[in-house]
């Protein structure tokens, strides 16, 4: 059995279409987390950095495009605050 690979303009805008339209996981990922430590359900900052390194090593190539860090906040309760920086050209 023998497959062609067409790759077309047409072919190429619609792919590019879906992958816009699926949205970026990592970020919602990334949210989510944040969300949850804002609400104060993770105190332990080991634990935090290791949900963290959990989900960046998750989402390989989409993280790489981003520049994570977190810091202290304001409160007790809310121990952590994610930083998200989209990186240029894929180089932080």
């Amino acid at each position: 059995m023998c497959r062609v690979l067409c790759i077309s303009e047409g072919k190429s805008r619609k792919e590019k279409s879906i992958f816009e339209n699926k949205g970026n996981p990592f970020l919602l990922d990334i949210e989510g987390f944040n969300n949850s430590n804002q609400k104060g359900n993770i105190k332990n900052t080991e634990k935090i950095s290791n949900k963290l390194q959990r989900i960046i090593g998750r989402h390989g190539k989409l993280s790489n495009n981003y520049e994570v860090s977190h810091g202290v906040g304001d409160y007790p309760s809310k121990s952590e605050l994610l930083i998200i920086n989209k990186c240029q050209k894929l180089r932080c």
